[in-house]
């Protein structure tokens, strides 16, 4: 069955159907695709941290493990009650046709009672399982798209409000504009500004000055906006930057090596001024082009020699690291980014 308006969604979960036994959450708006599926299974396991009632898999585990989805489906709970499988990241990778075929074949024949929840990034309409899934009778296919306007407006309200906050139009026109189409990365967004505005009530509504000083223009930022902060020690925008990324599933070893060559042209800038060339011949032999450009040479001159090798260094390591097994890849990246921003203002620290 196919379930793609949010309204068909919200009925799905305030009743759920014990019939269904899977359910794929998929879409561009991969923030979505992970707080509808916490909402779903809540919805049977009240508790997400319980042991016992859910299970959590990978679309890679369930490649090099094809018989651990029905074992985990037909498990029964210690204490009782219905488990709950999550799926995550399937079918993607070098092995997403292995990970279709097997979810298709637990669709033709679920095993066990637990709900499944398959959480997937954007699926072509062709998708095997995405087809399976719509022509099943005990599965559903909710489409996660990118937020409308209005759609980000209900979201800033229904946010606010849990906080006892409301913001004024201008406020909220600032906001629609301003977050992305990441469900998630918006809420984040929203519980900041909640909690910069503080406890003030619905009588004293968000003003555009206080929206636009807590939440800046994350719907734009992008691997040039990180570079940029990294290289000018701008910590906080660097952060944002990050959050973006990692909301859109950008690749945190790209992201790392994006910002190693950054690094790469501010040594070759700094190796110009040293070689007697002018700011401007330094900045077009490193080839910083484009509205940048200055700003990047003149980041470049806080970043001693010394400094530069360091850096590619930590750099190399977390590249490294994110591709070992057992290391969290965006947290790595994402320390290692940080701690760089830094440098700028803190000198260099171990």
């Amino acid at each position: 069955m196919k379930r793609d308006k949010a309204s068909d969604f919200e009925a799905f979960l305030k009743k759920p159907d014990p019939a269904v036994r899977v359910v794929l959450l998929h879409g561009e708006d991969e923030g979505l695709v992970r707080e509808r599926a916490d909402q779903l299974a809540k919805s049977v396991v009240p508790d997400l941290r319980d042991p016992f009632r859910i299970a959590t898999l990978t679309g890679e585990q369930l490649a090099q493990d094809p018989a651990r989805l029905a074992d985990e489906a037909a498990a029964i709970a210690m204490g009782g009650g219905r488990r709950v499988v999550r799926v995550k990241d399937a079918p993607k990778g070098l092995t997403s046709q292995r990970q279709s075929a097997i979810l298709r074949d637990f669709v033709a024949a679920p095993m066990g009672d637990a709900l499944v929840i398959v959480e997937a990034g954007e699926l072509r309409r062709d998708n095997a399982f995405l087809k399976a899934v719509e022509a099943a009778n005990a599965a559903v296919a909710v489409k996660c798209g990118l937020d409308e306007d209005w759609t980000i407006e209900k979201v800033i309200a229904d946010t606010l409000a849990q906080h006892g906050l409301a913001a004024d139009d201008a406020a909220t026109a600032y906001l629609v504009d301003h977050l992305g189409g990441d469900r998630q990365l918006t809420r984040r967004e929203l519980e900041k500004l909640a909690l910069y505005a503080g406890e003030r009530g619905k009588d004293r509504p968000i003003t555009l000055a206080e929206a636009a000083s807590s939440v800046g223009d994350t719907a734009a930022l992008d691997e040039d906006d990180l570079c940029a902060a990294i290289a000018g020690g701008d910590r906080a925008t660097a952060d944002r930057c990050l959050l973006r990324l990692q909301a859109e599933g950008e690749s945190p070893v790209r992201v790392l090596r994006v910002v190693s060559q950054i690094f790469q042209r501010m040594h070759v800038y700094q190796a110009a001024l040293g070689a007697g060339r002018s700011s401007d011949e330094a900045v077009r032999a490193a080839r910083f082009f484009g509205p940048r450009g200055p700003a990047f040479g003149t980041a470049a001159r806080q970043w001693p020699a010394a400094t530069l090798v360091e850096a590619f260094r930590r750099l190399n390591e977390a590249e490294a690291r994110c591709k070992s097994t057992g290391f969290p890849d965006w947290t790595v990246a994402a320390r290692t980014l940080a701690a760089l921003a830094s440098i700028p203002q803190r000198g260099l620290r171990r």
